[in-house]
C-alpha cells in the first residue's frame, strides 16, 4: 500500500472550512470544531431540518497559537522555523530523541515518523502545553 499522505487535513493548511455529513465526521469552520455522533445515534438523532451533532468547540488561545504547527504534524511534516516561532525547539528535539521526528536538528523539514503517527494525539496535546507554559 502506498504511504498515508493525511490529505484529509489538507482544508486546515489551506484556511479552508470542512462541512462534514455523516456518522462520527468531524467538521471546522473558523475555529469552531464540531462532530456528528455514531450511527445509532446519528440515525436516531436527526431530521431534515436539523443534523445531529455530537458536540462542537471552539479553539483555545494555546490551539490558535500553535494551529499552524499543529496542522502541519497532521500533514507529516513540519519546518523547523514553524515550531521555532512559538518556542518549541527543545519539544522537537525531544521527539526527535524519541524517534517520532526524522531529520536533524539542522534539517529545513522534520517528518513524522512511524511512531509520531501512532502518538500524534500526545504529540499536540504537548505542543498545546508548551504554548501555554510559554504565555504564562
Amino acid at each position: 500500500r502506498p504511504e498515508d499522505t493525511n490529505l484529509y487535513y489538507g482544508h486546515l493548511q489551506r484556511g479552508e472550512d470542512l462541512l462534514a455529513l455523516g456518522p462520527t465526521a468531524d467538521g471546522v469552520f473558523g475555529s469552531y470544531h464540531y462532530r456528528h455522533p455514531e450511527l445509532p445515534l446519528y440515525l436516531a438523532g436527526h431530521s431534515a431540518k436539523a443534523p445531529a451533532l455530537e458536540g462542537g468547540i471552539a479553539e483555545t488561545s494555546a490551539e490558535e497559537r500553535v494551529a499552524e504547527a499543529s496542522t502541519a504534524l497532521m500533514m507529516g511534516s513540519v519546518d523547523d522555523a514553524t515550531l521555532e516561532a512559538i518556542g518549541a525547539r527543545d519539544l522537537a528535539a525531544r521527539w526527535r530523541e524519541g524517534h517520532l521526528l526524522r531529520g536533524s536538528g539542522r534539517a529545513a523539514r522534520a517528518s513524522l515518523t512511524a511512531s509520531g503517527s501512532w502518538f500524534i494525539a500526545d504529540m499536540l496535546n504537548e505542543l498545546e502545553c508548551e504554548a501555554l507554559n510559554s504565555d504564562g
